[in-house]
């Protein structure tokens, strides 16, 4: 998903590196290691992205649309987060190009 949404977007949204297990959000499960350093399924396929990506500029397409959606309801609401995704595939599967609102 992440480079597949490269060419839409100026930033991405981002995980913590490590798992914070005292966070009351996502955060305490979300990184790509463990609270104790091992490394999770995650880093593998960020590696793997960097070693495809490595040296490719990539060029932001102009959009068509924005999809707005609350920083609150990212980090704390499962139903808000699978709603976010799903409507996010049905644009890219649409292939609109689209920006990103954060509020």
């Amino acid at each position: 998903m992440t480079e597949a949404l490269a060419p839409h977007v100026n930033g991405f949204i981002n995980w913590p590196t490590f798992d914070m297990p005292k966070a009351n959000d996502i955060s305490n499960h979300g990184g790509i290691f463990t609270a104790d350093g091992r490394r999770k399924e995650l880093s593998a396929v960020f590696a793997d992205l960097a070693v495809r990506c490595n040296g490719r500029r990539h060029v932001r397409q102009p959009a068509a649309t924005t999809l707005t959606y609350s920083r609150l309801g990212l980090y704390t609401c499962r139903s808000y987060q699978d709603r976010m995704w799903d409507e996010i595939h049905e644009t890219l599967r649409a292939g609109t190009v689209f920006d990103f609102h954060l509020n």
